[in-house]
């Protein structure tokens, strides 16, 4: 809220709830860590077996109940979404150049 201070450092996220999409590895990995140090509740949704939710960001139904079990999870609907998913999609006859 406009006026209001806004806390910052270690505490900038305390009380918050975020999904990271991809949160196993490289970036989503790296934003998982960084919301958990300044205090957010996070549930990473990924295809990993390590995940907190498994999910196929594909499939629009996969997403839906993901996002629901994400929030029984996390005690209540999420405050933060970070979307760091990547779908790789190699197209017929190209190779790794192009």
């Amino acid at each position: 809220m406009a006026g209001e201070e806004q806390p910052t450092g270690s505490e900038a996220f305390a009380g918050r709830r975020a999904i990271v999409t991809g949160g196993l590895s490289g970036i989503g990995a790296a934003t998982t860590a960084l919301l958990r140090s300044r205090g957010a509740e996070v549930a990473v949704l990924d295809r990993g077996p390590d995940a907190d939710v498994a999910v196929d960001v594909r499939d629009a139904e996969s997403v839906d109940a993901a996002v629901a079990a994400a929030a029984e999870r996390l005690g209540g609907a999420a405050d933060v979404l970070v979307a760091s998913a990547g779908i790789y999609a190699q197209l017929a006859g190209a190779t790794a150049h192009g």
